[in-house]
């Protein structure tokens, strides 16, 4: 049995480079291979690899998360992307424009990330 994710998030409030908070127009879809075991509490190196495509050939953004991202990750810690985690430490949740920084932060006040995630 194969398990794979799929997370997908939305959000039309969020934190940009220069301008503390902005409008933003986001909808994200990632997918993580079953290298991935998700935990809700723990970093898993193996979460940090996303896909844009089902078929895990065209890999997204995120290299290295950082160590209070858990589960699901496309991030570079202290660099220019900002995708996806589902699971930020005090319970919050990321979702961003694909390939930036621009994300929204469910512990910001105004910015409301929505996210999914489908495990196959």
């Amino acid at each position: 049995m194969t398990v794979a994710y799929r997370g997908h998030g939305t959000a039309s409030q969020c934190w940009t480079p220069s301008v503390d908070p902005g409008p933003c127009t986001v909808d994200t879809t990632l997918f993580w291979d079953n290298s991935c075991v998700f935990s809700s509490t723990a970093r898993s190196a193996a979460c940090d690899t996303a896909w844009y495509d089902p078929a895990f050939t065209q890999r997204a953004c995120g290299t290295t998360a950082c160590s209070w991202h858990y589960g699901l990750n496309s991030t570079t810690c202290g660099g220019i992307c900002n995708e996806f985690v589902s699971n930020h430490d005090g319970g919050n949740v990321v979702v961003g424009v694909q390939g930036s920084s621009i994300h929204a932060l469910s512990g910001r006040a105004g910015e409301d990330p929505s996210i999914d995630v489908w495990v196959k």
